[in-house]
C-alpha cells in the first residue's frame, strides 16, 4: 500500500507542504494533508492548484442525480472539507476552472458543461445544501453568500454578509472583498472602504492580499 499511495499521491507530494504518507503508515495522516494543502493553496488564490491537488488523491464517487459528489475519504469530514474548498475554488477563479477537472468534479448524474455559469451553479449548489443545515457557521455563510454574488444575486449575497459583518463574523479576506465589491454596486463608498480595510487586515497570504486591493470589482 505504501507503494501505491507513493505512485498515487506523487503529483501532489511534489508540492511543498506535503511529507510522503509512508513516513507514518496512516491513510488519514495522508489524506488530512493533501485537503490541507488544497485549503492552503485555496487560501494563497491558486485556484486551479487547490482542485488539482484534491483530483489526485483519490477518485470521486458517484452519486445519485442531484445528490453532490463525494471524495473517496475514510473520513466524512474530510469528504466535506475537499468539496468545499473545490466549490470555493470555482467560485473565486470566477468558474474557470478547466472542463477536464471541473467535470471530475462533477460528476454526480448530471451532464455539465463545464462553461462559467454552470460552474458557479454547481458551487452554488454545493454551498446551498451547507447552509441550509449549518446556518450557525459563518465560514459556510460566507461562501454561500460568496457564490449567490458570483451569480448576479446579490442583494441575498449582500445580506448574508452585512450580517455577518454587523456581527464581526466574517474571517476571509475574499469574503470582505465580495461585501467590499457588493457595498461598492450599491454606492456605498464608505462602506466598502471599510470592507476592504476589513480585507486588509485579514489577509495572511501574498496572494489573499492581492485580492484586497479593489483591482478585479465588479
Amino acid at each position: 500500500m505504501c507503494i501505491l499511495h507513493r505512485l498515487v499521491l506523487a503529483a501532489v507530494l511534489s508540492l511543498p507542504g506535503i511529507s510522503p504518507a509512508c513516513m507514518n503508515g496512516s491513510d488519514g495522516d495522508w489524506e488530512s494533508a493533501a485537503v490541507a494543502e488544497a485549503e492552503k493553496l485555496l487560501d494563497e488564490g491558486n485556484y486551479a492548484k487547490a482542485v488539482g491537488v484534491l483530483l489526485n488523491v483519490p477518485v470521486i464517487k458517484n452519486g445519485s442525480a442531484g445528490d453532490p459528489p463525494k471524495f473517496r475519504f475514510d473520513d466524512p469530514d474530510l469528504d466535506a472539507r475537499a468539496l468545499r474548498v473545490a466549490a470555493a475554488a470555482v467560485v473565486r477563479s470566477s468558474g474557470t476552472i478547466s472542463r477536464g477537472a471541473f467535470s471530475r468534479l462533477s460528476v454526480n448524474g448530471h451532464v455539465r458543461s463545464g462553461e462559467r455559469d454552470d460552474q458557479i451553479a454547481w458551487a452554488k449548489e454545493i454551498f446551498a445544501g451547507d447552509y441550509k443545515v449549518k446556518l450557525d457557521d459563518p465560514s459556510v455563510s460566507s461562501l454561500f453568500a460568496e457564490a449567490l454574488a458570483a451569480e448576479g444575486r446579490r442583494v441575498e449575497a449582500r445580506t448574508i454578509l452585512e450580517d455577518l459583518a454587523q456581527r464581526d463574523l466574517i474571517a476571509d479576506s475574499y469574503s470582505w472583498a465580495t461585501l467590499a465589491a457588493l457595498r461598492n454596486r450599491a454606492g456605498d463608498v464608505a462602506g466598502r472602504d471599510a470592507a476592504f480595510a476589513k480585507c486588509r487586515a485579514s489577509a495572511k497570504r501574498l496572494m489573499s492580499s492581492r485580492v484586497c486591493a479593489g483591482g478585479s470589482m465588479q
